[in-house]
């Protein structure tokens, strides 16, 4: 039965397509396809990703899933906001003048055919692949030693990342009590001197392998969960929201699929939530201007004030986390035409980054070249971020396409692997892997080479370490007795 389903799924991809194929041909022509119809459009081919993949999979927290709702607040959310709700915050910077309304038509034309070979890809795989049942999964999932392992594995990353990560907090705090958000640039490190910063995410993986690790003492995985919650929420204030955010839905997820599923209730009251916490986001947008976190205290009462009777709170915080139409129009605009295509050289670099560390005290080209948001940002003289389907055109144009359709797979392989997992540190590892991956809607893919050999694979090869150690000591005392 759910093969029938993923059939009719991959049979209804291709006919959305071939639709999208006929209009976009014929809107030189024929067809007029302004700004509102293209945003109609590419929302609704993005719900048709989410819902057709929650239809086959029963579950809503299928990273694929995740992902795609992710990119509708992450590209379309000005879109939805300006075309369908006429809605446009009046003290947020127009970013639309970088570009030309044909511009950001192309833009949602492109990210339309990306998010169909993503989706293609998916089911394929979803199709050809054998869905390989674990018949002691559940044993190795519930081994006693495993999980002490994973505890001893997350202390030992909790003393090497535990001051590094609250020195950061720290900084980051007094910066942004000051200057606002612009205050957190100004504590950007280069060369050897941040060199200390680089241990910070491992703070992240000794969180996770401890929540997980202790399990079975439900008190201690929920303490943490909230610790979790509350350390990388609070940094919401600090102005940066997409990060802080990520970091706490993986982590609610992480508990919800290794430690004990969160109840219904619990959902319905997040989502109640949604009202409160949009008008918290568009308040914390105050710090990333004029005010720092200090000015914005004491006139927070005045804030949330003018951001509930003037403004619409949940319009305007997908207004402001929406931007990444802007970068992806960008490039469409300037490449070829004043750029010429990178033909895969961003993310050869992005390669190449795994053993090039900067020992200068200043930054230098190697970022920009690497980096396709990074010179496009200097290239406009507005820094606006990036997203995953900018830096595919920017190296392969139209032809990005193919390149999502390998994306696909992967993305389902990955799915495969958290349903067939054999042991906790294999889904602590894809829970934090989760935080970059889920970040490129709005950044660039160049920086997952990183995350995967600086901090993944150290973390697996001490877990390996230690669980090696703890055998031979079993033998030993085997032996003995």
């Amino acid at each position: 039965m759910k093969n029938k389903r993923i059939l009719l799924n991959i049979i209804l991809t291709l006919l959305i397509t071939l639709i999208v194929i006929i209009i976009h041909w014929q809107s030189k022509s024929t067809i007029t396809v302004d700004l509102k119809v293209a945003t109609y459009m590419g929302i609704t081919v993005n719900l048709f990703c989410i819902i057709s993949n929650v239809i086959i999979e029963r579950k809503f927290i299928a990273p694929y899933t995740i992902f795609q709702t992710f990119s509708l607040i992450f590209l379309y959310g000005v879109l939805m906001c300006e075309q369908i709700f006429n809605f446009k915050p009046s003290d947020i910077f127009d970013l639309s003048i970088l570009v030309t309304e044909e511009n950001e038509i192309s833009a949602c034309f492109l990210i339309m055919y990306s998010q169909l070979s993503l989706h293609l890809g998916v089911m394929i795989e979803k199709l050809l692949s054998k869905k390989q049942v674990e018949n002691d999964n559940k044993k190795e999932i519930n081994n006693e030693n495993e999980k002490k392992v994973l505890r001893i594995t997350g202390y030992i990353l909790l003393a090497i990342s535990f001051l590094p990560a609250i020195y950061d907090y720290i900084i980051n705090l007094r910066a942004a009590m000051i200057y606002g958000y612009l205050g957190l640039s100004s504590n950007t490190t280069y060369g050897f001197s941040s060199i200390f910063n680089k241990l910070v995410p491992f703070f992240q993986i000794s969180l996770f392998s401890l929540m997980v690790g202790y399990k079975d003492k439900k008190y201690i995985s929920k303490f943490i969960l909230f610790f979790i919650i509350a350390f990388y929420g609070s940094q919401m204030f600090f102005g940066g929201r997409g990060g802080p955010l990520i970091a706490v839905v993986t982590a609610i997820w992480l508990y919800d699929l290794a430690v004990s599923k969160i109840r219904t209730k619990v959902v319905v009251i997040c989502l109640i939530a949604i009202l409160p916490l949009s008008i918290l986001i568009n308040v914390i947008r105050e710090v990333r201007g004029s005010y720092g976190i200090k000015d914005w205290i004491n006139n927070i009462g005045e804030i949330a004030k003018d951001s509930i009777s003037e403004n619409n709170p949940i319009l305007e915080s997908v207004y402001e986390m929406g931007t990444a139409i802007y970068p992806t129009a960008y490039t469409m605009k300037v490449i070829p035409s004043e750029v010429d295509y990178k033909y895969g050289k961003n993310y050869l670099l992005g390669l190449l980054s795994v053993i090039y560390i900067n020992v200068s005290d200043s930054s230098n080209n190697f970022a920009k070249e690497m980096n396709i948001a990074a010179e496009m940002s200097v290239h406009s003289g507005s820094s606006f971020g990036g997203s995953y389907i900018q830096e595919a055109y920017a190296n392969f144009g139209w032809f990005s396409v193919i390149f999502f359709f390998i994306i696909g797979i992967l993305l389902e392989v990955l799915n495969k692997r958290i349903e067939n997992r054999k042991n906790l540190i294999s889904i602590v590892l894809i829970a934090y892997f989760l935080n970059p991956f889920l970040w490129i809607v709005r950044n660039v893919m160049i920086t997952l080479p990183r995350e995967i050999v600086w901090y993944m694979l150290p973390t697996y090869l001490l877990y390996k370490l230690i669980m090696n150690g703890e055998k031979k000591k079993e033998r030993s005392e085997y032996i003995e007795e």
